[in-house]
Formats: C-alpha cells, structure tokens, sequence
C-alpha cells in the first residue's frame, strides 16, 4: 500500500485564486494527499513492466505492449454467444426427445420380447413331445416362432444402435460448443488487446499534445466551459480556432449561481489571460465573465429585493 503525502504547492492553486469558493485554506506547507506523481502514464507502465519480470520465473507473461486487437462490444459479443447457445440447446432438445422417442420404443420392444421369451419357453418344453409328431406332421409353426424370435431381436439391436448415435452426436455438440466458446473467448481478448493497444497510442498522443503545444488543455477546457454556458458549436469555433469576437443575444447559464442571465448584443471573446501563462478568459463587453456573472446575479438578488419591499409597502395602503 502507498498512501501519497506531500507537501508541493496544489497546481490550481493560483487559478483558484481567480474564483471565489467558501472553503478553509489550509497552511503553507501542509501535508495533503496527490497521486500526481505515481500514478502519471509512465510509472503505471514502468509498475506493469516490473510486476511482469518479478513474476516470470511463476510462468506469468505480461501482456502484450502495442497490441492492435480490434474489439467489439461485450452486448455484440454476448449476443452472439447467446445466439449459438440457442441453436445448440434447441438441437439438444430435439436429440433429447428423439432418445426419449426411441428409449419408449425400445422398452416396449424389450417387453413384448420378455413376453415372447415366456412362450419360447414354454415351445421348448413341448418340444421334445412334439419332436416325434413333428417328424411326421413337420416343424413349420416352431421355424415361424424362432425367425419371428430372429425379427425382434434385431428390430432391438436396431434401436440400441440408433440410441447410441443419438448419444454420440449429443456429445459431439457439446464438445463443438465448448470449442466456439473457448474460440469466442479468445477472439474477444485478442480484440480487447488490441482496443487497449490503440488506447495506450491515442493517450501517448494526447499527452504529447499537451506537453508541446501547453495551449491545448487550456482550449479543451474553455470549450467545455462555452458549451455549458450555451454557445454554439459554431460560436465555439469562432471564438477559440479563429479567436475572433461575436455578438450574442440571449441567455448564458451560469453553473455556479444556476441560473441563466439575459443578454443583447453583448460583445464575446476569448483572451490571453495577463495574470498567468497559457491560460485564456472568457470575457463579455471586455469584462470576464466570472465577474460578469456576478454582478448580474447581484442585479437579480436586488430586483427580487426591490420587488419584495414594493410589494409590502403596497399592501399597507389596502383597506
């Protein structure tokens, strides 16, 4: 377990200054809590890197660096998974009710064959009575009885041979659906892998972004602030890409008063702000809007007021 102590200055820590917040300031110096530095993109790399040789002697491989598996969605994947799971149970349940079918079958045979073994026996205790009459009237009723005897006992050979390809092709479909499984499975983790590889790419890239060309975090976060204030797409782009003004008519909303606040022909654009590097403002007829919001939101707190009082003193004259 780390638990991150330091006592490093907080980052924001100017900006912050900008924006009134009700909270206690801690001292200078005071230890608090940051994970800034052993959680960045390189040490969790270097952490996976180390766990992966101190464990190879226990056969444990790290797993793959780069990787371009292509993923698709675990509903996709699990869709179709259900969806062969389906046909296969449905084929089990026919093969299912085919054994049954023929299990009947045979039981009724091995039944008929008890009976008929009863009257075998029965036939070979007067045979040897009938043998002498048999040699002058002939032995064609006891030749009928053993190849009908013949007959039966193959139509039983017969089903326990059908019962036993019934068996072995139901193996033989589970044994398929353990393999598309386990083949799915794998298919899965390749193209998570590689998801993963493209990911680690994409966040190298952004972090050099961010790092040559400090400007662009600071633009990723204004335009995050315009659009939660109510511009435009198209605004958006004037104001930051081209950093031209604009004029706006209507509503802004503020997220901190919660409120949104009515203007015309009011003059909008972004600036370089003076009091500290790569950062920017929003300002409204050249005054931040911050501020801006806050002196409308004191306008509407004093016509509420005004409105209050008024409507008391009016109701002091009724009679």
């Amino acid at each position: 377990m780390v638990i991150p102590i330091v006592q490093t200055e907080r980052r924001k820590k100017k900006s912050e200054k900008l924006v009134k917040k009700n909270y206690r300031k801690k001292q200078s110096g005071a230890a608090r809590l940051s994970a800034n530095d052993i959680m960045s993109r390189q040490k969790l790399k270097a952490y996976q890197d180390g766990y992966a040789l101190a464990m190879a002697k226990y056969g444990l491989k790290r797993g793959i660096v780069g990787s371009e598996a292509r993923h698709t969605t675990t509903a996709q994947y699990y869709r179709d998974l259900l969806n062969q799971t389906e046909d296969i149970q449905e084929n089990i349940g026919l093969l299912l009710a085919e054994k049954e079918r023929a299990e009947s079958g045979l039981a009724k045979i091995k039944s008929e064959a008890r009976t008929e073994q009863l009257k075998n026996k029965a036939t070979d205790a007067m045979t040897a009575i009938a043998s002498g009459v048999g040699s002058l009237f002939g032995s064609g009723k006891l030749k009928e009885l053993e190849q009908a005897n013949g007959k039966l006992q193959g139509e039983v050979d017969k089903r326990d041979n059908l019962i036993r390809l019934l068996n072995d092709h139901m193996r033989m479909q589970e044994e398929r659906h353990s393999t598309e499984t386990h083949r799915q499975q794998e298919i899965h983790r390749q193209e998570l892998n590689m998801k993963m590889k493209k990911i680690e790419e994409l966040n190298e890239i952004i972090g050099k972004t961010f790092k040559w060309f400090p400007i662009m975090r600071e633009m990723l976060q204004m335009e995050k602030f315009c659009k939660s204030a109510g511009f435009t797409q198209e605004m958006i782009d004037v104001l930051l890409a081209k950093r031209k003004p604009i004029v706006c008519s209507g509503k802004l909303y503020s997220t901190q008063h919660r409120q949104s606040f009515q203007i015309k022909d009011a003059v909008c654009k972004i600036e370089d702000d003076l009091t500290e590097e790569h950062k920017l403002v929003l300002t409204i007829n050249r005054q931040p809007i911050v501020l801006w919001f806050t002196k409308q939101w004191e306008k509407l707190q004093q016509n509420l007021r005004n409105s209050v009082q008024k409507e008391q003193k009016n109701r002091g004259f009724k009679l």
